[in-house]
């Protein structure tokens, strides 16, 4: 059985084969490009998906003719675990007897990120490394696009194809792994922390000019997160330091930023309004959305109201007088929940399948961070940290409606879940 020494020395110094030199190549070119381009260009986040599923099953044919592949338990676990939302949307539709074939285009992304996990996690270190930088510079192409290629006008910062919620979300996920990666690769130059550190300070900047109250709600968990998993490391004085910096800066931003003034302040007054009976604000809209789903959940437990059935039934509420037409068009476009709009939607299953899509990344990356190499423990800390802010992100935007952020969050998943899992062997099936 190989040890936790022994799987590092063989990711340090197992080389590519001659038959997997171009998929190499192709993995580097891909992972190394795909935050840059994500909110820069329209279309090329699911591009660059696409394009590393597809090398990853050239890689995985090859693999297989030239020896075979053995899939630990730990990779199956991973591969089902993100393979449960399209069998609770199977089942939902089974129930219903009502099949349709757009509800699976998200959730065939998140299937795939097993097979790019299986893929990558027998790639080089190096090809895995090379993404690293591309964290940091797609905050930079984001800073890029919202000064340049913005969309909507007004202060909230977005792009042409990306409104300012998942805009925000996006850039800030981009900076925390390029703030949580700084140590990961061999290059620990000066100039390269410097661009992460960079990195990480465009990603939160931008997630403050988008108005995106889901990520503002993040920083401060994700930032709390990333101090309990560095604790042992901190001494008293520097947490009293970094809990006085983070009270300031906090302050200080409220006070000087009029636009962020102004999004915490609607808060407030929406809720003092929602407490006065009146439900037609941001947040009164959201709490009336989220016990309209839970009542027609609650009557369709097992198997949901069936994918589509959530739109459908809003108008029918409305009518019945069970909810305002306010709120039933607002349930038109959307939950503003993921993991409460997919069990409502596809029950139970649907409520293991949102859970899954989190748990099983998190639990990977909280194993490589016990583990005693160095490169492994960093990967993990990011990849936590990304998958804890996606998360709380989703608690009140439906994030995974749009294929552009399933497939960002599927193959970054995949990408740091392999750096954090360790090595695998090249024809391990012989092992």
């Amino acid at each position: 059985m190989e040890t936790e020494n022994t799987k590092d020395l063989l990711w340090a110094n197992s080389g590519p084969s001659e038959h997997h030199r171009l998929s190499f190549k192709l993995f580097a070119v891909l992972v190394f490009s795909y935050p840059i381009l994500a909110l820069l260009v329209k279309g090329a986040m699911n591009a660059t998906f696409s394009l590393t599923v597809l090398v990853a099953i050239y890689f995985l044919v090859k693999e297989h003719k030239h020896g075979g592949i053995r899939v630990d338990r730990q990779e199956w676990g991973y591969l089902i675990a993100m393979g449960l939302l399209p069998v609770a949307i199977l089942l939902s539709e089974i129930r219903h007897w009502d099949f349709l074939a757009p509800p699976y285009d998200a959730a065939s992304r998140f299937l795939l990120s097993g097979l790019l996990f299986i893929a990558l996690r027998r790639a080089k270190i190096q090809t895995l490394e090379s993404a690293s930088i591309g964290f940091a510079l797609g905050t930079f192409s984001a800073a890029a696009a919202a000064l340049w290629l913005s969309g909507a006008p007004g202060p909230r910062a977005d792009t042409y194809f990306l409104d300012p919620i998942h805009f925000g979300d996006t850039a800030l996920a981009l900076g925390v792994v390029s703030g949580a990666s700084i140590d990961w690769t061999s290059n620990r130059g000066f100039m390269i922390k410097a661009i992460k550190v960079i990195g990480l300070l465009l990603g939160v900047y931008l997630s403050i000019r988008s108005g995106s109250r889901g990520g503002w709600v993040a920083m401060p968990v994700i930032l709390l997160a990333w101090v309990y998993f560095q604790s042992n490391k901190m001494s008293a004085h520097q947490w009293v330091g970094l809990a006085v910096i983070g009270l300031v800066s906090g302050i200080g931003l409220y006070m000087l930023d009029h636009e962020v003034q102004r999004r915490i302040n609607d808060v407030w007054q929406n809720l003092a309004r929602y407490r006065a009976g009146h439900f037609n604000t941001a947040v009164g809209i959201r709490f009336k959305l989220w016990q309209a789903a839970l009542t027609l959940w609650f009557h369709n437990l097992f198997f949901g109201i069936g994918p589509r059935g959530l739109k459908l039934m809003m108008v029918p509420m409305s009518e019945f007088g069970m909810t305002a037409p306010i709120i039933a068009e607002a349930g038109r476009a959307e939950m503003h929940n993921d993991i409460l709009s997919n069990a409502t939607a596809l029950g139970l299953p649907g409520l293991a399948a949102s859970l899954a899509l989190y748990i099983a990344p998190a639990s990977i990356c909280i194993s490589g961070m016990r583990s005693g190499d160095a490169r492994r423990k960093r990967a993990g800390l990011a990849g936590v940290l990304f998958v804890l802010g996606f998360a709380i992100f989703g608690l009140t935007v439906q994030v995974f409606d749009l294929s552009m952020i399933t497939a960002f969050y599927s193959l970054t998943v995949a990408l740091l879940c392999a750096a954090a899992a360790g090595p695998k062997k090249h024809h391990d099936a012989t092992n």
